[in-house]
């Protein structure tokens, strides 16, 4: 029997739906075979509900851009070059991502507390699995299960943050409560992962929700957030225990100069002379590494009369690019590339075309919120790292997509 929700959109299936939305979050740091059942799950109550899809959504050109640049993964594995070693498989992760999109956009538009959920599963998701990783804790660094490298987990430690800033918000004590317990699990994550990109990333998505939110806090809950914000601070400073401020300042200058002027700038020169055997559609998934070793950059350079040992340039070969656009040049091309950069574009004209005004209520200030958690973990995040994908993509592509699809038809006027 069909239901009807926000907007009077009627859908077949929405209290499956939802329960299915609601798990996918709370697994996706945490364990990957309930993931992946979730999202078929998701995918196929899309295709059920087909009829109301073509129906009710007239899709944001934020989701347009992401969906096709999701998708550019099979294009790229389709035209590679690289046929023989490449894995189908590898084209999945992004392909599930793209397909689960527009399910979730007309779930966000059918149903009422799609946006409390999402923020409450978010944390709850969270706190379990920095529980589960610090209690697991055997290497350098804590890690969520699912998500995995330090540098990852850092990145969907980012999306938790922005939930608990949302929910902290709330005026009910439990929400708050969870909100609470939520953010102290992201800050002990953020400080031991170690991620200078990660502890920028918070600290700028705490600036947002400042400013989205500051006309609206109690005395009491601006000193909790400032109190926090000291917290953040403070803890970047003991970033290195062993040093002074001083050594700090040198150190943090050091990994500038050294990390991006070099290391990313080498990275950057042999990723673009690695995709020239495939410019537009890429070498395919996961054949960043193949593509720019050394052997396929000595026989590129070959093939142009060029002599890779008479080269004036420090090439550097490594397994990603470090950078999502470096890394989408290589692996889906040009094609890829200007679909990322434009979803980024359009990305940053809606943070400023439906920035909050005085009169926003307090759910599409805290929609906004979120939307800006993904757009800064994305985009900002995706200078050092590669998003998008994994299990920070799958969280912020939801939260990207379905928050402008919000913001575009509940502005403020």
């Amino acid at each position: 029997m069909a239901q009807t929700f926000t907007n009077d959109i009627e859908v077949k299936g929405i209290t499956l739906a939802i329960i299915a939305y609601a798990l996918l979050l709370f697994f996706t740091p945490y364990q990957e075979a309930p993931k992946n059942i979730l999202t078929l799950v998701l995918v196929l109550w899309g295709i059920f509900n087909f009829r109301a899809v073509l129906k009710n959504i007239d899709v944001n050109p934020i989701a347009i851009t992401a969906i096709i640049f999701l998708f550019s993964s099979v294009i790229a594995f389709f035209t590679s070059s690289y046929q023989e070693v490449l894995e189908l498989k590898n084209s999945f992760g992004p392909l599930k991502i793209g397909l689960i999109l527009i399910p979730v956009i007309l779930l966000s538009q059918a149903h009422r507390n799609f946006w409390k959920l999402s923020a409450i599963f978010i944390a709850i998701g969270g706190i379990v699995s920095g529980i589960d990783g610090l209690i697991n804790w055997k290497g350098p660094y804590p890690q969520y299960n699912s998500v995995g490298h330090v540098n990852h987990t850092a990145l969907y430690v980012c999306l938790q943050f922005g939930a608990s800033l949302v929910l902290l918000i709330s005026s009910n004590l439990k929400i708050k409560s969870l909100g609470f317990i939520s953010l102290i699990i992201s800050l002990i994550f953020l400080f031991t992962s170690r991620s200078t990109l990660a502890l920028i990333l918070s600290l700028i998505i705490f600036s947002v929700f400042t400013y989205v939110h500051i006309d609206t806090m109690r005395r009491n809950i601006t000193v909790l957030l400032l109190g926090i914000l000291l917290v953040l601070l403070s803890e970047s400073f003991a970033f290195y225990q062993t040093h002074t401020g001083q050594d700090f300042i040198n150190e943090i200058n050091d990994r500038i100069s050294n990390d991006i002027t070099s290391s990313r700038y080498g990275i950057a020169l042999t990723a673009i002379e690695g995709a020239k055997l495939n410019p537009i559609f890429g070498a395919g998934p996961r054949m960043f590494r193949r593509a720019t070793d050394e052997a396929t950059v000595r026989e590129i350079m070959r093939s142009e009369n060029r002599n890779y040992d008479h080269e004036d340039k420090d090439f550097i070969h490594v397994i990603h690019g470090h950078n999502t656009w470096i890394n989408n040049y290589v692996e889906r091309g040009l094609f890829s590339l200007l679909l990322f950069t434009a979803c980024g574009i359009f990305t940053i004209v809606y943070i400023f075309r439906y920035k909050p005004k005085p009169k926003a209520n307090l759910e599409y200030r805290n929609v906004y919120l979120l939307f800006a958690t993904a757009g800064i973990v994305i985009f900002i995040g995706g200078m050092m790292q590669t998003t998008f994908i994994a299990e920070h993509g799958l969280v912020s592509s939801i939260l990207l997509t379905s928050g402008a699809q919000f913001l575009r038809s509940q502005n403020q006027s």
